[in-house]
């Protein structure tokens, strides 16, 4: 996957190469976030590397915010809102592939009003697959039956519900960003495919 834009001012890629600084410099970019730990695998440039490619391109900002996508609470989600409010604009935004940077910014975007399925669709229109299998887990969880008020004898579950997407509106809720039937309305959106209201 390249370098894709999600937004007017965010741009998400996989880990970059030394080959896609030409392309960022291309499109304009002026700052950098990196949302992957460094020694994650083999052969990963660490974050300092990647700095460094940037710099000698004149793109001289730059952020590490390492986050693993099954454990994303609130605090991340605000501190990536935070960098993308105070940095200068364009951004680019990269992990191993994309998801962890769509899930930061597709979290507030649910918390403030957007559907599921509305930033599911925008991740996709950036080549990111936000129902790939590492980030959609066993759905039947205290998370899941908490957060949307049923029993587990009730058997709400689904194949492939997505259990960050469970967590986050769970953390939303318990952190009173959102109501808890808007919690309950967002995490069922993700059971019906439809659009929260």
């Amino acid at each position: 996957m390249p370098i894709r834009k999600l937004t007017d001012s965010l741009y998400i890629a996989p880990q970059l190469t030394e080959a896609d600084v030409q392309e960022a410099v291309r499109l304009g970019i002026q700052t950098v976030i990196c949302n992957r730990l460094d020694g994650e695998e083999e052969n990963q440039p660490a974050f300092a590397e990647v700095q460094n490619w940037f710099k000698e391109a004149g793109i001289n900002q730059f952020s590490h915010q390492p986050v693993v996508a099954p454990q994303i609470n609130a605090a991340d989600v605000a501190a990536f809102q935070n960098l993308l409010q105070q940095s200068p604009a364009p951004i680019l935004a990269f992990c191993r592939t994309g998801t962890r940077c769509s899930l930061l910014w597709g979290y507030h975007q649910v918390q403030h009003g957007a559907s599921v399925a509305e930033v599911v669709a925008a991740a996709e229109q950036a080549g990111v697959n936000l129902k790939r299998a590492d980030v959609y887990l066993n759905p039947v969880d205290d998370d899941f039956y908490r957060v949307v008020g049923a029993r587990p004898e009730e058997d709400l579950r689904a194949p492939s519900l997505p259990r960050a997407w469970i967590m986050a509106c769970a953390r939303a809720r318990d952190e009173r960003l959102v109501t808890p039937r808007r919690a309950s309305e967002l995490t069922l959106g993700v059971l019906s495919g439809g659009e929260s209201r």
